[in-house]
């Protein structure tokens, strides 16, 4: 094994990195969300704070995307692309009764 933890110790470590991401990605959410009502309340697009030199802009996005179901079968066939990954999980297993 290439890592400097046994199996149980690099898990354990993984899986509070996890959580302790998750707990930031939520607060992080809840931030933005914040931002984004300041902005809106105040008809603004773009907040500066001259104090710590920051600045959040909301612009615009634009994705186009293409489904199955709106294209001939001939047509998704012929055009389609396809993309392989791999996903790591990690969740807490209950221990054996």
């Amino acid at each position: 094994m290439d890592s400097k933890y046994n199996i149980d110790d690099l898990l354990i470590v993984f899986y509070e990195k996890k959580v302790a991401r998750d707990k930031a990605q939520s607060e992080y959410d809840s931030l933005r969300t914040d931002v984004m009502k300041v902005m809106n309340k105040m008809g603004k697009d773009v907040l500066l704070s001259k104090k710590h030199m920051l600045t959040s802009s909301i612009r615009p996005c634009t994705r186009e995307t293409v489904s199955k179901k709106n294209l001939p079968s001939d047509i998704w066939e012929r055009y389609k692309t396809v993309s392989n990954s791999s996903m790591l999980t990690l969740k807490k297993v209950k221990p054996p009764s």
